[in-house]
């Protein structure tokens, strides 16, 4: 589950680096106009500023045998008030591409999916293995692209032999 008090934490420091750019605004700007100055750049930082993404787990570690398969659940939250985009894509890198499948609200797996964080906060996550597979350490990636950027959830797959 996702940590509200980190949540806060990163909310008052990102408060704190909004607070400094108006502060510079209102020290270069001419004393009649402050106000209003002030007003438009606090409005502009609000609705350019793009939501950040934050998810659970922030790694996930998997023993399986071969030809076995599991499933696990990634939650999704945009933390924010910018009227940025609020869709996150979801894909597998690395050699766990063919293992890793992606669900949202009961539908099929897929390869790699698009979702709104604010109807979607959870993706199921299905990470099934073929019979054949060499045992051994494998680690990969689940990507989470969003407006803001990039989140990378480390994925460790021991397979057992």
């Amino acid at each position: 589950m996702i940590d509200k008090n980190k949540i806060h934490d990163w909310w008052k420091e990102q408060n704190k680096e909004r607070k400094r750019v108006l502060y510079v605004s209102v020290i270069i700007v001419p004393v009649g106009v402050v106000v209003v100055v002030v007003s438009v750049v606090g409005i502009l930082l609000f609705l350019s500023t793009p939501p950040t993404v934050v998810v659970e787990p922030q790694k996930l570690d998997v023993s399986l045998s071969p030809g076995n398969s599991t499933v696990k659940t990634i939650s999704i939250e945009a933390i924010g008030t910018g009227m940025g985009e609020r869709e996150v894509r979801l894909s597998a890198a690395g050699p766990i591409v063919s293992w890793l499948k992606f669900s949202k609200n009961n539908e099929d797996f897929e390869d790699s999916i698009t979702v709104d964080v604010d109807k979607t906060p959870y993706i199921i996550v299905n990470l099934s293995l073929q019979s054949n597979i060499t045992p051994g350490d494998y680690r990969g990636a689940i990507e989470v692209y969003h407006s803001g950027g990039r989140v990378e959830i480390p994925v460790f797959v021991k397979i057992e032999g």
